[in-house]
C-alpha cells in the first residue's frame, strides 16, 4: 500500500497540490484556517516534483523498496 501511495503522489502530486490550493482558498473564505490543506499542498507538491526526476520515474513500476529508495535519494538532492 505504501509503494502504491508513493507512486500516485509522485505521478499526480502537482495536480493534487493545485486542487488542494483551491480547498485551502475555500476554507479561508469561510473563515477557517486551512492548516491541513496547506500542509497537504506542500507534501503533494514536494512529491510531485520528486516524481519528475528520472531516478524516481524509472522505478515507479517496481514499487516497494525500490520506490522508497529512489524517493529518499531524490529528496536528499
Amino acid at each position: 500500500m505504501i509503494s502504491y501511495n508513493l507512486e500516485r503522489m509522485a505521478s499526480h502530486g502537482i495536480r493534487r497540490a493545485e486542487e488542494m490550493e483551491q480547498v485551502a482558498a475555500t476554507l479561508s473564505e469561510l473563515g477557517i484556517a486551512p492548516l491541513m490543506a496547506q500542509a497537504t499542498v506542500a507534501r503533494q507538491r514536494e512529491m510531485g516534483e520528486l516524481g519528475k526526476q528520472e531516478s524516481v520515474r524509472a522505478v515507479k513500476a517496481a514499487g516497494g523498496p525500490a520506490m522508497l529508495d529512489a524517493v529518499e535519494k531524490a529528496a536528499k538532492r
